[in-house]
């Protein structure tokens, strides 16, 4: 038995997010080799994990420990909260042509914990730094886009900082879903501790104010966009 899930997508005509609310339905399709056994919709995952196994189906003679998943799933929601470093809620179009660049200002506390090297330890960075991006987007994007911390603004030290994937290269956005004729949100996370830190070692004039964030579309079809919502930076304790 197998279990795909689609989770986490909302849609509307204008504003959208990517909360867990009344408005997000979570969708698990439960399968025996190709036969599809049932189609479970729910508003979070303990629903959802509730709902599958509860069917009437056993495999290979067992039960499932549901306790142990909802155990696993509690955690999960539990995990420590966000500590907000920075944000910036500038909307902005990424295409074949268009590249997104905001500089994201980071909270006064976080400069001076950088600046007094309070953050560090003999391994690096003591806590990990996050960088959540927050898109929209309608049909279903086939192409790739690429997300980078502080390039360059000169042309040649750009494609040089490009190139450079150790320091600047954050990660990639590629979008696995199914054609959709209403603007749809999702969200992407990006570990970006190795990055600032690779930087702030590097470069002597490092700016301790904000980030720079640029995203690129690398390929897909030429008439294709997304649009950038919000970016986030933030840790977790």
């Amino acid at each position: 038995m197998s279990v795909s899930t689609l989770a986490g997508e909302t849609a509307a005509d204008n504003t959208l997010t990517n909360t867990c609310n009344s408005h997000t339905r979570y969708e698990a399709h439960i399968f025996c080799g190709k036969k599809n056994l049932e189609t479970v919709k729910a508003n979070t995952i303990q629903e959802v994990i509730k709902a599958i196994y509860s069917i009437d189906y056993k495999y290979n003679d067992t039960s499932p420990n549901l306790s142990a998943i909802l155990d696993l799933t509690t955690l999960m929601a539990n995990k420590p909260p966000k500590t907000l470093l920075g944000t910036n809620k500038t909307t902005g179009t990424v295409g074949s042509n268009q590249e997104f660049t905001q500089t994201v200002p980071l909270n006064p506390q976080f400069r001076s914990q950088l600046e007094s090297n309070q953050l560090f330890t003999k391994d690096g960075l003591s806590q990990p730094q996050y960088l959540e991006v927050s898109v929209t987007y309608t049909g279903r994007p086939l192409g790739i886009y690429e997300v980078y911390l502080n390039l360059p603004n000169e042309q040649e030290a750009k494609k040089a900082a490009i190139a450079d994937i150790d320091t600047y290269f954050l990660g990639a956005m590629a979008f696995f879903v199914l054609e959709s004729d209403r603007p749809t949100s999702k969200t992407f996370l990006f570990d970006i501790t190795d990055e600032l830190l690779q930087q702030i070692k590097k470069f002597k004039e490092f700016n301790l104010d904000s980030l720079s964030i640029s995203i690129i579309k690398n390929s897909g079809p030429v008439d294709e966009t997304i649009t950038v919502n919000k970016l986030d930076i933030y840790t977790r304790e």
